[in-house]
């Protein structure tokens, strides 16, 4: 399966490719594992720079616009808001300010995601 070069997500990630799924799914197709296909992804950080708290504030939209989108459960969606702002308070508490940022970022877009409407990001 390919996904579509004709998407209109902002960011084409792990994120966007789920939704993709889990629509074809939701009109009654059916999805093949194939365990010999792998995905590798290097780690994005650090260096906490400009351009990966970026990339963590548009990938936070996009996984809060596939909760919201998909209706997860409550459970889902407050994990995906709690998880990032626990790694930002640690980080926080470790003097790690740089970390604490890129978390706060990745917080912020995903609250954003649940709270927008889902056709407007």
């Amino acid at each position: 399966m390919l996904y579509p070069a004709t998407s209109a997500t902002a960011v084409i990630s792990a994120t966007g490719l789920n939704s993709y799924l889990l629509q074809l799914l939701g009109k009654g197709a059916s999805l093949h594992y194939d365990p010999r296909l792998s995905v590798f992804h290097p780690s994005p950080v650090p260096p906490y720079d400009a351009k990966a708290m970026r990339r963590a504030y548009e990938y936070g939209c996009g996984k809060g616009r596939v909760l919201r989108k998909h209706e997860y459960p409550l459970q889902a969606r407050g994990r995906a808001l709690v998880e990032p702002l626990g790694r930002a308070a640690a980080a926080a508490a470790g003097l790690r300010i740089a970390e604490a940022g890129y978390q706060w970022n990745v917080f912020r877009g995903r609250m954003r995601g649940l709270l927008s409407a889902v056709d407007s990001i």
